[in-house]
């Protein structure tokens, strides 16, 4: 996909975006499963709702120091990124994750050494964040984690396989 505009995909489905991609505006993915597999140069990258962003290349999510990413679901909504493929994921920018109400996991390591260097910056939703590495899979949070929620907060890193906060957890803003 080349020049001026976004991608948004709405539907259930499963959408591939396999070629490297020079188009300007964002990817958005609101439902389904949608997987960036070539390089990307999009200007951020979101979560919504339902929405699933497969993330086997950390290229794919755009050019370092430009691109933003938020994991946007809360409350009762499911959305997540899921890495695999020893990725690193390094945007520059903290990435931004809502907190939810329901247990289901935000960022899921499927397998690999994957990693985010970004801090993770947990934003006002629900109670709960899940963070998960699946069995055979590590994921290390090297930017540490900060909260600009407010009230009660759980943050939780689970899964059979190895995780790893490897920068500062701490209170951020929140009171």
């Amino acid at each position: 996909i080349t020049g001026v505009g976004s991608v948004i995909k709405a539907n259930t489905g499963s959408a591939v975006l396999t070629a490297d991609n020079t188009f300007t505006g964002g990817v958005t993915n609101a439902n389904g499963v949608l997987m960036l597999t070539g390089a990307g140069s999009q200007s951020f990258n979101q979560i919504n709702g339902g929405g699933i962003l497969l993330v086997p290349n950390a290229s794919s999510l755009g050019v370092s120091g430009t691109t933003g990413l938020k994991i946007n679901p809360n409350n009762a909504e499911t959305g997540r990124l899921e890495l695999s493929n020893n990725v690193t994921i390094q945007t520059g920018q903290p990435i931004e994750v809502s907190m939810r109400n329901n247990p289901t996991v935000a960022i899921r390591s499927v397998s690999g050494n994957n990693v985010i260097s970004d801090q993770v910056a947990i934003q006002a939703g629900g109670g709960l964040l899940w963070i998960e590495a699946a069995a055979g899979a590590s994921l290390e949070l090297g930017g540490g984690v900060t909260s600009v929620a407010t009230g009660g907060r759980n943050f939780t890193l689970l899964g059979e396989g190895s995780g790893v906060v490897s920068g500062v957890i701490e209170n951020g803003l929140a009171s």
